[in-house]
């Protein structure tokens, strides 16, 4: 009577792959390339970070010279950095300490925030613009500053307003 119709099996599927597969695959290859441009360009990131360090030591020593008074001059070289004053003696008798003009200069070896460093990755070539050197005075109103480290992957700069705020680019 009725015919019982029957389904042939099917067929081995077409090739290709699926939509979950092409996904992971995808995923994968990212993580991959985030893992090997890290590792590329680690100098990049380096500067980025020394540039990040030095605006807020510019900050502490801006600060140090209004309550110190005494001038500090930043000196960059291509191994790393240093902040530098004249040094004070309190001579007896004297109410406030005098600057020695002929001794050696205070380069904050025991200060654990100004002390000299080297650079995260050097050489670091560093340009001073407009001036060729760093000097905090005790002026409110400061002269804009613009200071590039460049390094084998780029370059980075700190940008001072006449607000004494820095920026890094």
């Amino acid at each position: 009577m009725g015919a019982v119709r029957r389904r042939a099996a099917p067929s081995a599927l077409p090739g290709g792959f699926t939509l979950i597969e092409l996904m992971v695959v995808i995923v994968i290859i990212g993580i991959m390339a985030t893992a090997v441009s890290l590792t590329a360009f680690p100098a990049r990131r380096d500067l980025q970070a020394d540039a990040q360090r030095l605006a807020h030591l510019f900050s502490l020593a801006q600060t140090e010279v209004r309550m110190d008074g005494r001038p500090i001059v930043w000196r960059a070289s291509r191994d790393g950095y240093r902040f530098e004053r004249q040094q004070r003696e309190f001579r007896p008798g004297e109410p406030l300490p005098t600057t020695v003009a002929n001794a050696p200069l205070d380069v904050f070896a025991h200060d654990d925030r100004l002390r000299p460093r080297a650079w995260a990755s050097p050489p670091v070539a560093v340009r001073v613009e407009p001036a060729e050197a760093v000097v905090f005075t005790h002026e409110w109103i400061l002269p804009p500053l613009r200071i590039t480290l460049s390094g084998d992957q780029g370059q980075v700069r700190i940008l001072r307003d006449a607000n004494g705020r820095y920026v890094v680019e």
